[in-house]
């Protein structure tokens, strides 16, 4: 270390020890910059020193020299103290006494206060300066530990001296036993800990350090073995449930047959039965014989666990597992990334709510659970839900879950309680507000999200399901009817009906209307046991497809739906029958039928008679366009008395490919076979006078036909789902609306402003009271108070009146009930009784300004700083005098004013030497 740099040291080793004698007032780890402290220093120099006080506060590295040598000119007395850490820094601190101090007498009254003084209790702040001084140290246990032993001083100035000493790179220091090299905060520890021989702490100290040390370290090790175990646990009993055998359960082969684990079953089921078996593990093994038999007695289960080692479809890729697999690490994903448990089949986030679930929910509903890992009574609703989510898959309806911790999805769908239940149907979100999470309760709370009655309607009677099937020709619609001697149709036939409502109308018909004797040809083919569904086309006499018994499946349904959207010989309505008629990319091309549609209707039995020629033989389709709804592409190819066919190719979703048949049609009977002869041609030759066009913009006339008072519920129940129903907050009060206790509430509010509405006048008088505010009388005691050392800084808001009777006074205390600032105290200042302290105020002005007490003038008193500030008059009208007066604040509101001495911004600062004392 060089002289500069030591020289340098010196005053700060000085002020560090003199600043120690405050004990820690403040945080160690807080330095000032050296500008504070030779601010501070500085004042001291200036204060002159009494007998027996240290002239260590006045060393800075300024007056260092100077003060030395006037100290030895002086003869005073200068005392080198041994302190560890000086010695060791090569810096002994240095205290310097005037002539005939008693220097044995100061440091034993500096020990008894330090003796005395308790020891301030290390916070968190010093904790985490203290790391931070330590090139941020990780083991906040043994920090704390030697804070709380030595004390906050000691421990920064040996943090000081470890930073000192790591910085020199000696080997002796920096190096381990092992030969590692120590951090900063290794040699910080290494004071405390193995240093036997340092002298920095006392060996008792020592110990204790030692002590907390140990323990920490026994607690960090606890802790680990803990985790390791509980890890090694739940794997332990994740395989051990995942081991699950029902073969060996039941001790049978693999090749068994049905008969002989039905045998095995009942002997071990009699066995084992916890009624007529005392032993302790009687309940688990018959619960086990009972998940092995059916298991086994199931062909299907059997097959897949012989196949995939498991009975579920969602664990078919990870293997068996009988029962819920717990993945030690599910409380980590919860936590961390706010996903729910490894065993729900689906989870979902808000992102996939708002983009893919809420948009396709018109044609597929979603049932979705919510719950964390953390919450114990969310098992039981979570094992219901998740066996039933099987059977929701089964009819159409798509499930998922999801972690409540994720606030952005739980705002979107209202979530309030854990666990919490949902169904997004039409674009809504439906809560379940049951508590009992049954599957009977939960399946009537699904069937009710559902607005089945809107999408299938219910015929009565026979005159009904004929005027439906013969509305084809209107609607442009296949028709599909459910036969059901249910109340309620079932969701396999409803969901399917959803998705393809724009093309296929459906009903259901009760079973217990039909009459044997009576019975019509269409209803000739359905089932006597389960439901029936029958498919009409154009023929109203007989379905097009029946789907009944063993066929009544929702992959059937849907499978059969989809691929009969379209009536033997439909109109193109909107775009969405194009796009039917018209595939994208079909080899294959469709034709239309242009013109006018009376002569359409005159020849409709052929032209149906020829698409089902086409449909069956070529795989395309023919329809009916009305040219004066789409002019733009086909008002060239259309003719006003004839129909026309055109070819069409669609390579594209934007264009169109259109070759002119040179087929007319007039009122004369059509030549079907002649037709469809022409048209073929079109499927083995290459098109020449073809056209591109792009694709129309087709009037949609496919819309239901609802009226507008429908319309306008369906918007509003939208907008109540999403601001009311969606939000939390509202469900909740919207809930409490219909308790007792809101009424009796309502009740007892309306009672009281029935009853008070009479008495205005005691209100006022009671708020009044409240605001009135203590006005005090400015004399010599009143002046004292506040001039004591500590009194209270506040700002004293004089008036200068002449009598009370005065209406300035009545004004000033108005005025004052509109100041609400605790720095604020209101006095008055009567004239004839306090004439002589006005006068002598005028005198003790220092910059000789010129200023009248006239009445109703109003001070503002700053006692500690010895200055006031001016309003003037406060009303002209309360001057009892004939004196001329002056507003010097007259384009100044007096709340103006109040608001710029709050905010520290004075106006006509008038400063004085001493407030005066006399008062008469």
């Amino acid at each position: 270390m060089n002289t500069d740099t030591q020289h340098q040291n010196i005053p700060r080793k000085v002020a560090a020890a003199a600043a120690a004698d405050d004990d820690d007032e403040q945080s160690e780890g807080e330095l000032s910059s050296d500008n504070d402290n030779d601010e501070m220093l500085s004042q001291s120099v200036n204060q002159i020193p009494q007998t027996g006080q240290s002239w260590t506060n006045m060393l800075t590295e300024r007056n260092l020299s100077s003060i030395m040598s006037n100290a030895f000119a002086d003869n005073s007395q200068i005392i080198h103290i041994d302190d560890p850490i000086a010695q060791q820094s090569a810096n002994p601190l240095t205290y310097v006494f005037p002539p005939g101090t008693n220097v044995e007498e100061y440091f034993e009254r500096k020990q008894k206060q330090t003796e005395t003084k308790p020891k301030r209790k290390p916070t968190r702040r010093d904790l985490k300066n203290l790391s931070h001084l330590l090139n941020k140290e990780r083991n906040e246990e043994l920090l704390r530990a030697i804070l709380d032993i030595i004390g906050c001083r000691r421990a920064f100035q040996y943090a000081h001296e470890a930073v000192r000493l790591h910085k020199t790179n000696d080997p002796s220091i920096i190096k381990s036993d092992n030969g590692q090299t120590r951090t900063l905060g290794g040699t910080y520890f290494k004071m405390f800990l193995n240093d036997n021989d340092n002298q920095l702490i006392t060996p008792s100290e020592r110990d204790e350090i030692k002590k907390r040390n140990q323990i920490c370290s026994y607690l960090m090790c606890i802790t680990k073995y803990l985790i390791v175990y509980f890890i090694f646990s739940f794997c332990n009993l994740s395989i051990q449930e995942g081991n699950f055998n029902p073969y060996e359960t039941l001790g049978v082969s693999r090749t068994a047959s049905d008969k002989e684990i039905r045998q095995v079953y009942k002997k071990l089921a009699k066995h084992w039965h916890p009624d007529k078996n005392s032993e302790p593990n009687a309940h688990d093994q018959f619960t086990k014989i009972n998940a092995a038999y059916e298991i086994l007695s199931d062909p299907k289960k059997r097959q897949d666990y012989d196949q995939f080692g498991t009975t579920s479809e969602g664990n078919h890729q990870r293997g068996f597992n009988p029962h819920d697999f717990h993945d030690p690490f599910d409380m980590f994903r919860a936590h961390f990334f706010h996903e729910t448990s490894s065993n729900a089949r689906k989870i979902i986030h808000a992102y996939e709510l708002l983009t893919d679930i809420l948009p396709n929910s018109y044609t597929k509903p979603y049932v979705i659970f919510g719950s964390t890992n953390f919450c114990f009574h969310c098992r039981r609703p979570a094992e219901v839900f998740r066996s039933m989510e099987p059977q929701f898959n089964d009819v159409g309806i798509g499930t998922a879950e999801f972690n409540i911790h994720e606030q952005r999805l739980s705002n979107e769908l209202g979530v309030m309680n854990v666990p919490s239940l949902c169904v997004i149907s039409q674009g809504r979100v439906y809560h379940f507000e049951d508590q009992d999470y049954s599957e009977q309760n939960i399946k009537q709370f699904v069937r009710n999200a559902i607005p089945m009655h809107r999408f299938v309607r219910n015929l009565q009677t026979y005159d009904d399901i004929t005027k439906m099937l013969m509305s084809y020709n209107q609607s442009n619609r296949v028709n599909a009817i459910l036969i059901t001697k249910q109340k309620i149709p079932s969701l396999k036939f409803v969901l399917p009906c959803l998705q393809y409502q724009t093309r296929i109308e459906c009903a259901t018909f009760n079973f217990a209307v039909i009459k044997s004797n009576l019975l019509p040809s269409y209803l000739i083919s359905i089932s006597r046991t389960s439901d029936t569904i029958l498919l009409f086309k154009e023929d109203t006499t007989r379905p097009e497809v029946v789907i009944k018994d063993s066929d009544f499946s929702f992959d059937n349904i849907k499978k059969t739906l989809e691929s009969n959207q379209l009536l033997h010989l439909p109109s193109i309505t909107s775009a969405n029958v194009f796009n039917l008629v018209c595939p994208i990319g079909s080899a294959r091309p469709c034709f239309l039928i242009l013109g006018n549609r009376n002569l359409f209707q005159q020849h409709y039995s052929a032209f149906q008679q020829l698409s089902k020629r086409l449909s069956g033989e070529q795989k395309c389709q023919l329809a009916y366009l009305d040219h004066s709804l789409n002019t733009q592409v086909f008002a060239s190819y259309a003719r006003e008395r004839n129909l026309r066919i055109l070819a069409i190719r669609r390579w594209s979703a934007e264009s169109i490919e259109i070759q002119d048949t040179n087929i007319d049609i007039n009122e004369k009977p059509v030549d079907i076979g002649d037709i469809s002869t022409k048209l073929e041609t079109f499927f083995s030759h290459r098109w020449s006078n073809s056209k591109k066009h792009s694709v129309p913009n087709f009037i949609d006339l496919d819309q239901r036909n609802e009226n507008l008072f429908i319309k306008l519920y369906d918007s509003f129940g939208k907008r109540w789902n999403y601001w009311v129903e969606r939000n939390g907050l509202f469900r909740y009060l919207l809930s409490y609306l219909f308790t007792y206790q809101f009424w009796i509430v309502t009740i007892l509010v309306l009672i009281y402003i029935y009853y008070i509405k009479d008495e205005p006048e005691i209100d006022q008088k009671k708020s009044h009271k409240i605001k009135q505010i203590q006005v005090h009388e400015f004399n010599e005691t009143f002046l004292q108070r506040y001039r004591n050392p500590g009194a209270a800084n506040s700002i004293i808001l004089l008036l200068i009146a002449d009598t009370p009777a005065d209406e300035c006074v009545k004004h000033f205390k108005e005025q004052t009930r509109l100041i609400k600032d605790s720095r604020m105290v209101y006095s008055i200042l009567y004239r004839q009784r306090s004439s002589q302290w006005l006068n002598e105020l005028a005198q003790n002005i220092l910059d000789k300004h010129s200023s009248q007490f006239l009445p109703s003038t109003v001070l503002a008193l700053y006692i500690r700083r010895k200055f006031f500030v001016s309003y003037g008059q406060l009303n002209d009208d309360c001057n009892n005098s004939n004196e001329s007066c002056e507003h010097p604040s007259s384009k100044l509101t007096f709340s103006d004013w109040i608001d710029l001495l709050l905010n520290g911004t004075f106006r006509q600062l008038i400063n004085v030497t001493d407030w005066p004392t006399k008062f008469s």
